[in-house]
């Protein structure tokens, strides 16, 4: 007998947010734009108002106290980096105080 696995679409767009945040985040690092430290998980969820976009991020907002900057720089410098190839995404934008927001594809 075969049995499928069952996934959840939703906590996989999620998760997939999650990666693309961290990987961007890192590369700012790399690039000395943003200093070093530990990277906390990105929490995605999505926006109160659709006009934000289909899912929000709020991890430049925790990681503001650990970097010691505005986390309006520190989304930036991540939406600067970040990488829509091959992902479900279609945009990606820094919003208000420093939120993430992308759109589906």
């Amino acid at each position: 007998m075969i049995y499928r696995v069952m996934t959840n679409p939703y906590e996989e767009t999620r998760s997939e947010l999650s990666s693309l945040v961290t990987d961007a985040c890192k590369q700012a690092i790399k690039d000395g734009v943003l200093p070093d430290a530990e990277l906390a998980v990105p929490f995605c969820e999505e926006p109160a108002d659709a006009a934000n976009g289909d899912l929000s991020c709020t991890f430049a907002l925790v990681m503001a106290r650990i970097m010691r900057l505005s986390p309006r720089k520190i989304a930036d410098e991540i939406v600067s980096r970040f990488s829509l190839e091959n992902s479900v995404f279609k945009s990606v934008s820094s919003a208000g105080a420093g939120f993430i927001n992308v759109r589906f594809g």
